[in-house]
């Protein structure tokens, strides 16, 4: 495979974004495309008075973590379209920054209206927002 990703799907463990998943397997299928998920994830910028302290049980556990939310949205993927080929990436990265990445080698990128963040009553999550403004290829946005 070149570095070319037909459809990416941004995951991050939410209902919304599982929903992501089933609708970009399904549109991959549709168009005989490939299928690329991405679930990133970076350390929160807190205040912590003693300075950041990161250890490695906890890193493993954030690690372990973000594979079983790929792992989750492959099983999805194949569920709903098993003849796409999919492939995973999980960069220690912003989610945006991560996504509008793939975007620029992908067909469409596929993210769900709002994820695990904090503000439920929004109508749109912050990386969705990002991608709608910023990238580089078509952005579908599921509910």
């Amino acid at each position: 495979m070149d570095n070319q990703f037909d459809v990416v799907v941004g995951v991050d463990g939410s209902p919304e974004s599982l929903s992501a998943v089933e609708w970009a397997a399904s549109d991959a299928a549709r168009r005989h495309r490939r299928l690329h998920i991405v679930h990133a994830y970076a350390w929160p910028v807190v205040y912590q008075p003693l300075g950041t302290h990161r250890t490695a049980a906890l890193d493993k556990l954030v690690r372990e973590a973000a594979t079983t939310i790929v792992d989750d949205a492959v099983a999805r993927a194949r569920s709903v379209a098993p003849q796409v080929p999919v492939t995973t990436a999980k960069p220690f990265q912003l989610a945006a920054a991560a996504l509008l990445g793939a975007a620029e080698r992908a067909d469409v990128v596929v993210v769900g209206s709002r994820g695990r963040g904090g503000f439920t009553g929004l109508l749109l999550g912050s990386v969705s927002q990002a991608m709608i403004h910023h990238a580089s290829c078509p952005v579908a946005v599921v509910r």
